[in-house]
């Protein structure tokens, strides 16, 4: 039986709903009130933080897969304890209870030039994992969304349809690949049993590399809604981004985000493809369900 952390957020909901449809899966939560109740579910209370606690929820576990991170925290300290502290006690843990099979979600910005604590926290994470005894395989998604994902392409979406102009930093002329969540939730239940996915990492994305700008327009055809774009100076946002650091928390977090976006973020699923014959949905195909 897999657990799986973090199961209580975004991702964690859909695929806890794909698995257990046709299995037994347990699911690591701070509270048990955290999550819907189901025959299929085996609620683990404990906290990746607490090793003790992890003694515990760990007991009959064959697998890990690990989605719980801390995205955006105020204190460098936040995102190591949880990031890579978590992850530590995970594998610890797991080597004491003779559990072999690890998957770590991680993130394709680690990839980025321009690193934050969050993608340096998880470069750790994947140090910690790769150098274990464990049959880990990692997976670096890079933007995410879906159904019910109010973060990413879920909070532009919101925007689209509540603001009179839509704001852009800069030209919007860098790339991006969005990952649909069912996209990921299948790629993670195909990769834990198979073999021939032990130790390796692979970068995964949406079948279409497209510019901002243009996946803005995208959404505004998907919603039918189009307003009016208007374009904001990258030094603009970066000299206000102190102000709106004290104003709101996690707007600096998505405006600071945004802006290491700009850099790029496009994956090599190479491995992906010819490991496993990875072939995500349209990017279109996913709007429509998603918004």
């Amino acid at each position: 039986m897999f657990l799986i952390t973090g199961s209580a957020g975004f991702i964690g909901t859909r695929l806890v709903e794909i698995l257990a449809k046709n299995e037994k899966v347990a699911v690591l939560v701070r509270n048990a009130e955290q999550i819907k109740k189901s025959r299929n579910l085996s609620i683990r209370v404990g906290d990746i933080c607490d090793k003790a606690s992890l003694q515990r929820s760990l007991e009959g576990i064959t697998g890990i897969i690990h989605l719980a991170a801390v995205i955006c925290a105020r204190t460098k300290k936040d995102y190591y304890d949880v990031n890579v502290g978590g992850t530590q006690n995970l594998i610890s843990t797991c080597f004491e209870k003779n559990i072999k099979r690890f998957i770590l979600v991680s993130s394709l910005s680690v990839k980025l030039s321009n690193l934050g604590d969050y993608e340096k926290s998880k470069i750790i994470a994947e140090e910690q994992i790769r150098n274990s005894r464990l049959d880990w395989t990692i997976l670096r998604p890079g933007i995410i969304y879906g159904k019910g994902e109010k973060r990413n392409l879920g909070k532009i979406v919101e925007y689209l349809r509540a603001l009179p102009v839509f704001p852009v930093m800069g030209k919007g002329d860098f790339y991006l690949q969005p990952l649909w969540v069912e996209d990921l939730a299948r790629v993670i239940d195909i990769v834990r049993e198979k073999n021939a996915c032990f130790k390796k990492t692979y970068e995964l994305g949406g079948d279409t590399k497209i510019l901002y700008i243009d996946m803005i327009k995208t959404m505004m055809k998907i919603i039918t809604r189009e307003i009016p774009i208007l374009f904001i100076p990258e030094f603009v946002v970066r000299m206000c981004l102190p102000v709106v650091k004290l104003l709101s928390f996690r707007l600096a977090c998505s405006l600071e985000g945004n802006l290491k976006q700009e850099e790029g973020l496009v994956p090599d699923m190479k491995l992906a493809k010819d490991d496993f014959g990875f072939s995500p949905h349209s990017f279109e195909h996913g709007l429509r369900a998603s918004f």
